[in-house]
């Protein structure tokens, strides 16, 4: 299994679910310390693969397993991605909105976890969220602790966009192009035309007067916290000059 992990991914899900079916079945005969790390270790393979394979149920799935082999005290500790692999479930349930699931997991954590770098990080993207820095968010990942990250940080980026959008066509009937680029972190005006086709937004871009417009709303009445995001979002990216 070890070795599967860095072949073809497809290759590599079959196998791990020939090993994760074979811990189903005999799983309860383990009883050495040897054979219930060669478990944990396989489970966190297959963390990865699931990973790899953009499989987030897979993973879901792999880590509600692998969380009762790290609850064993012995074996958990010897694990040298325990708190790699904590940290990818904690981004994970942030990408899910499941912010009670989350708050759970931290509670159950040690100071020496919370210390952690792969711990810390989803720590700050959740207080990003809470605070309604979304542009925070999209810098981070830039910067994230380990590549594993890359594509629940892609995830969440695309999440933080739709709210930026909706923010954005809340309070706005137009806006300058150049403006939109920078607060949906997008780097030209194709990959906006491919934001805009990716989620069916009613915007037109104005190549000549270089504004992005936004359909008037056939309601004026808006819901209260909407318009709350949509204030503080842009109180904070009026300050800021570029996102990478």
């Amino acid at each position: 299994l070890q070795q599967t992990s860095n072949q073809n991914v497809k290759d590599a899900v079959a196998v791990f679910k020939q090993f994760q079916l074979e811990l189903i079945r005999n799983g309860h005969k383990l009883t050495s310390l040897q054979e219930l790390k060669a478990a944990m270790q396989g489970l966190e393979i297959g963390a990865q693969i699931a990973m790899s394979s953009r499989d987030l149920l897979m993973f879901d799935r792999v880590i509600n397993q692998l969380k009762q082999y790290y609850l064993m005290a012995e074996i958990g500790s010897s694990s040298s991605k325990r708190q790699q692999m904590i940290g990818l479930y904690l981004m994970y349930l942030l990408t899910e909105n499941r912010l009670g699931d989350f708050h759970v997991e931290i509670e159950l954590l040690s100071f020496a976890d919370l210390e952690n770098k792969f711990i810390q990080f989803p720590m700050q993207i959740e207080q990003f969220m809470m605070e309604g820095s979304y542009a925070k968010i999209l810098q981070a990942k830039s910067n994230p602790p380990d590549a594993s990250y890359t594509i629940l940080l892609n995830k969440l980026g695309e999440t933080v966009r739709s709210e930026i959008s909706l923010s954005l066509q809340t309070v706005h009937s137009q806006i300058p192009l150049n403006d939109a680029l920078k607060m949906l972190s997008l780097n030209d005006v194709n990959t906006l035309r491919q934001h805009i086709k990716n989620n069916e937004l009613n915007w037109t871009i104005n190549d000549g007067a270089q504004t992005l417009n936004f359909t008037p709303p056939q309601e004026k009445t808006q819901q209260l916290d909407a318009a709350e995001s949509a204030r503080d979002m842009l109180e904070f990216t009026s300050n800021i000059e570029t996102i990478v």
